[in-house]
């Protein structure tokens, strides 16, 4: 099974994250994204092989994934 990750926001928490989820053996991707493109490629390059940085614009769909972890600054999550 083929599982990917897609992390939204790498700041302190998301970075985290995204570090678990590389090392879990279940995800075989995890995609780091930032509004600071230049940070998703610094953490992404930081992870190793397993992460891939992905170029994201504020307010646009997140890319693809079977799970997905919003971890931008509080306040910044839209509302249903």
């Amino acid at each position: 099974m083929s599982v990917q990750a897609v992390v939204l926001g790498v700041g302190a928490v998301g970075s985290r994250a995204a570090r678990q989820l590389v090392s879990t053996d279940l995800i075989t991707r995890t995609f780091v994204a930032d509004a600071d493109n230049r940070q998703a490629r610094a953490v992404a390059e930081s992870l190793g092989p397993g992460a891939t940085a992905v170029d994201y614009e504020v307010g646009a769909p997140p890319p693809p994934g079977d799970i997905v972890v919003l971890a931008g600054p509080a306040g910044s999550h839209a509302t249903a």
